[in-house]
């Protein structure tokens, strides 16, 4: 796997946008929170960082535990977004 830096990209998004974090992820440690300050381009109210943990289910990489659980937090938000 190659080495990559999402840095300047994350600095340009300008849609609302979710960052889910995973307690104990293996893979993306704490990278999500790291991404989630790289938003500068949006409004506190246009981005959200969620925690997902242990006691719902939601911890290690893709919620293997609970995995309804990460993606109804997804859909919940995405579906306040387009008023669904």
């Amino acid at each position: 796997m190659l080495a990559f830096n999402y840095g300047q990209d994350l600095r340009r998004v300008t849609v609302p946008t979710l960052v889910t974090h995973n307690q104990d992820d293996q893979f993306m440690r704490n990278q999500s929170p790291w991404a989630f300050r790289l938003l500068t381009s949006l409004a506190p109210e246009n981005k959200e960082l969620v925690f997902l943990d242990a006691a719902i289910g939601g911890q290690l990489h893709d919620q293997p535990v609970g995995p309804q659980v990460g993606q109804e937090i997804v859909f919940d938000w995405l579906g306040e977004r387009l008023g669904v």
